[in-house]
């Protein structure tokens, strides 16, 4: 039997048989009192979970950008020590974006699929490439491959997605998707530029869709309204793949005790 004082900064929670306190605050005291006249025993353990600022956060991009800068530099310096420059051709893309705060003050890039996380730029540069500077095509890393093998002269497989950069291509639509528990939700989204619209099948009726205008937008993280018939044609296409998506989703709901330990090493967790 014991009393437990901590103070208002301290959040309780009750996970079966254990009792968890979770604070921020570095300079919080929590207290046990026994209140038996004999000795008891009692187990407590201390969990530190180290929280960066964001200023940090964002100081830290811009060196892991700088770095990849500087290793594009060495491998330039040495295709043309091998005499291989003007032979080689670059295709070049990102996996994701990165937001700092534009989106309900979030950092990162794993959870939403608003354009400041998604929209990244391509470069192809290099031997057989025209220079016809930036182009605003709707263009995806399903275009990589089939360029790859234009560029070889080799025809592309039909079961291959996606078309070849150098050809005149214009993409109508591009789907995205990011599952639990990387993610806060499962989430799915469908551009038909200029419009977007994100669907979260988990959250309530007022929260499952966003709306947005990407021309007019350029986070794309706001929601809009007007263009009911557009929305409505989007809503019904976004929902029929998300359905599609997690109907044919394999693997457990559950997370294992390794799964969790994979994701909090890569920080989704």
């Amino acid at each position: 039997n014991f009393t437990i004082i901590y103070q208002k900064d301290w959040e309780k929670r009750i996970v079966k048989k254990r009792t968890d306190f979770v604070t921020s605050d570095l300079n919080s005291k929590i207290q046990i009192f026994n209140n038996e006249d004999i000795t008891q025993s009692v187990k407590i353990s201390f969990i530190y979970d180290m929280r960066l600022k964001n200023s940090f956060k964002k100081t830290a991009y811009l060196e892991e950008v700088s770095y990849m800068d500087r290793k594009l530099g060495d491998l330039i310096s040495f295709l043309k020590g091998k005499k291989l420059f003007k032979y080689s051709t670059f295709i070049i893309m990102g996996d994701h974006a990165e937001g700092f705060e534009e989106y309900k003050g979030h950092i990162g890039h794993i959870h939403y699929l608003n354009k400041v996380y998604s929209n990244v730029p391509m470069i192809v540069s290099g031997y057989k490439i025209d220079e016809n500077g930036i182009k605003n095509q709707l263009v995806s890393n399903l275009n990589i491959a089939p360029t790859i093998l234009d560029i070889a002269g080799i025809k592309k497989p039909k079961y291959m997605m996606g078309n070849s950069l150098l050809k005149n291509i214009e993409n109508k639509s591009l789907f995205l998707e990011t599952y639990r528990p990387q993610a806060y939700y499962n989430s799915f989204s469908l551009i038909e530029y200029p419009y977007q619209i994100i669907y979260f099948p988990e959250k309530t009726n007022a929260d499952k869709y966003e709306f947005i205008n990407l021309e007019q937008d350029r986070f794309g993280v706001n929601n809009i309204t007007g263009n009911d018939i557009i929305k409505k044609r989007l809503i019904k296409k976004i929902r029929k793949m998300a359905k599609f998506c997690l109907n044919n989703k394999k693997g457990s709901k559950v997370m294992s005790k390794k799964d969790k330990e994979i994701l909090r090493s890569l920080g989704y967790l």
